[in-house]
């Protein structure tokens, strides 16, 4: 079963989420100061 496998690919997108997730934060912070 390739189990290592998936627990990779789940990290890759828990990861990405949290890239995403993250740089939605950023751009709200950034309109709010310079907007």
């Amino acid at each position: 079963m390739p189990t290592n496998r998936f627990a990779k690919k789940h990290w890759k997108m828990v990861v990405i989420l949290l890239v995403i997730c993250a740089s939605m934060l950023m751009l709200r912070w950034a309109a709010m100061i310079w907007g």
